[in-house]
């Protein structure tokens, strides 16, 4: 399989990086992901000017990355690896969610709503136009939202002819993040065994558990988070010139990459940057200024080809920031319409509302009555429109195993309480500690004055909680050895139900990733739409269409449309058609397109056809 390749690349990385880490595995492992990510973005870059994202093209410039990496390897001396230390208990609790995870994510096909809708979506269509450049679609979150995920994904997809290990991507995130939380809590003052429960602490936080098998882009997100704060206290701790600056040059590379993956890192970054800021200046004054100029440039070249792109469409180097209605489906905001006080304090309740969701239903149905109480009590609307998702009422969700929706009870509880603690006389001396502490919650604040509630940000949460851990874990760190264990043990036992039975990758019952096959696995958020589009996949194919115009509703889930008629006509040609919205003017990557039949998936409106477009029909030109 051609996919070892890229793959192999990671590795070199990680070795050639450890060389510059001398026995830091956590940084190594932090520079090996991001140099990854950053030859994914210039490759993808580069041959997608050219039109040339090809199987041929991608694996030969994956050929000549490893053979000059191989080179470079050849001519240092690699450090032996350190045994380590902490608990065999610990390393392996997080081993079995590593393991267990992978089986997952390898077995189980791609299948939540957003990865359908436009995660794998938009890479197929780069695929097929052999370009990341912009395109008529009814769906315009493929072209606006943040590439960074699927760049990588990319690389996987194409080498290996397939979306098999397009939720590798994710778990490989899992691994990164969980190697930065051991170092930050290091960086924190944290030994060897508080870093490891800062680590177990993150790798049992049940929304990660459910995303490390997914093609989402959370923990990619929370991955270049991690890595930013961590460079970032390398630059501090530095006695080195050189190293300051090279950890400051990374420290942008990873806040870059994390712009490039999620457009929330311009809201919760803000209290870390501003701290590091000042920290920097108020340490070495005008001696930074080069290394925090190139820092940001970096950051804004990694960025320029979507911020470009962006603006051609849109108007906006960050794309649509409220998407209008389309039929009977809502607008999409993703700002509050007001902010105040009152916004805050709503949005901060309902929050954590869900991030308190549990596997006990009417535990879920009892907090959300309260926050409803306290919002009555207080004069506030927790169904307000203008800082609610549209469409949406507040309610704490009952699907606790959904990689959408789970809620993080016990580790919601554990921050806040080890936060709490920090509050104590006993931890004046440990100012790094309490500062970064103050940052998580400031930008937990901050996200809630910005975005609009949603009964999904469980999800966009993971980075906070991500990085809540590190302290967490050197708090926990503290305590008596048995009531660490207490804790340990309970976030243990919290985890499994989500490893074992993911409501969308389980790995037991029938519905297991090792029984359901990939065609039907990719319906498993929508198991009515699996009869509609295989049939309908059988009528295109036998009418031997090669083009195939495609009108869909922006939230059908369009990936195993694309999925189903490649495995009959593997050389089809799929365009969105009749796009009512902002990108319709965009011109088509490949050219004029002239549809053979013409599949519509128009469910609120009641259209669901295949139909053969009259002859007369002119070519589709936006």
């Amino acid at each position: 399989m051609l996919a070892i390749i890229p793959l192999l690349a990671l590795l070199l990385m990680f070795l050639l990086a450890r060389s510059r880490c001398a026995r830091d595995e956590g940084g190594a492992i932090l520079l090996a992901f991001g140099g990854w990510a950053i030859a994914s973005i210039g490759l993808t870059e580069f041959l997608g000017s050219l039109h040339a994202i090809t199987p041929t093209a991608v694996t030969i410039a994956w050929v000549a990355i490893d053979a000059t990496l191989i080179a470079a390897i050849l001519r240092i001396r690699v450090a032996h690896f350190s045994r380590g230390d902490g608990s065999i208990a610990l390393k392996s609790v997080v081993a079995a969610i590593v393991v267990l995870t992978f089986i997952a994510a390898t077995f189980g096909a791609a299948n939540n709503h957003d990865s359908m809708t436009y995660h794998l979506a938009r890479v197929a269509h780069w695929i097929q136009n052999q370009s990341v450049s912009h395109y008529p679609t009814h769906v315009p979150r493929q072209l606006y939202m943040g590439p960074g995920a699927e760049y990588l994904i990319l690389q996987l997809q194409v080498t290996s002819g397939g979306d098999r290990l397009a939720n590798l991507v994710q778990w490989l995130a899992m691994i990164v993040t969980l190697a930065g939380v051991w170092r930050v809590a290091r960086q924190l003052g944290a030994t060897p065994r508080g870093s490891w429960l800062a680590v177990a602490v993150a790798a049992t936080i049940p929304i990660g558990i459910l995303e490390a098998s997914t093609t989402q882009n959370d923990y990619v997100h929370a991955a270049w988070m991690i890595g930013f704060v961590s460079f970032a206290f390398d630059a501090l701790d530095a006695t080195d010139a050189s190293r300051r600056s090279f950890a400051t040059i990374f420290a942008g590379v990873m806040l870059g990459l994390a712009i490039f993956t999620k457009g929330t890192t311009f809201v919760i970054a803000i209290p870390f940057v501003a701290w590091f800021a000042i920290q920097i200046i108020r340490l070495h004054g005008a001696a930074m200024l080069r290394p925090v100029v190139v820092a940001a440039a970096i950051a804004l070249a990694l960025n320029a080809g979507a911020f470009a792109r962006n603006w051609r469409t849109f108007g906006s180097p960050l794309g649509m920031s409220r998407e209008p209605a389309v039929g009977k489906y809502p607008a999409i905001a993703f700002a509050n319409d007001a902010f105040g006080p009152g916004v805050v304090i709503s949005n901060v309740m309902r929050n954590l509302a869900v991030d308190l969701g549990s596997p006990m239903i009417s535990w879920n149905h009892h907090i959300a009555g309260w926050v409803r109480s306290l919002h009555e009590s207080i004069g506030l609307n927790a169904d307000n429109p203008g800082t609610t998702w549209i469409g949406e009422t507040f309610f704490v969700s009952d699907g606790w195993n959904s990689e959408d929706v789970a809620g993080m009870f016990l580790h919601t509880l554990l921050i806040a309480g080890c936060f709490a603690c920090l509050c104590l006389p006993r931890w004046k001396s440990s100012h790094r500690l309490r500062i970064f502490a103050a940052a998580v919650v400031g930008a937990y604040v901050l996200f809630a004055w910005v975005f609009r509630w949603q009964p999904w940000h469980s999800r966009l949460h993971l980075p906070l909680f991500v990085l809540a851990s590190c302290a967490a874990g050197r708090v926990v760190e503290s305590m008596k050895p048995r009531v660490a264990s207490v804790v340990l043990i309970v976030l243990v036992a919290g985890a499994m139900p989500y490893v074992l039975n993911s409501a969308y990758h389980p790995l037991l019952g029938e519905e297991s990733v090792f029984r359901s096959s990939r065609t039907h696995g990719y319906f498993h958020s929508s198991p009515r739409a699996e009869a509609i589009m295989t049939n309908m996949a059988n009528a295109v194919a036998a009418g031997g269409a090669k083009n195939v115009g495609l009108v869909i509703d922006p939230e059908v889930i369009e990936y195993p449309m694309w999925a189903l008629i490649r495995e009959r006509i593997p050389d089809a040609r799929i365009e969105h058609i009749d796009v009512p919205n902002q990108t319709a003017h965009v011109p088509f990557p490949r050219g004029d397109f002239q549809p053979d039949v013409v599949v519509t998936l128009q469910p609120q409106r009641q259209i669901i056809s295949v139909t053969v477009p009259q002859q007369d029909r002119p070519k589709v030109t936006p």
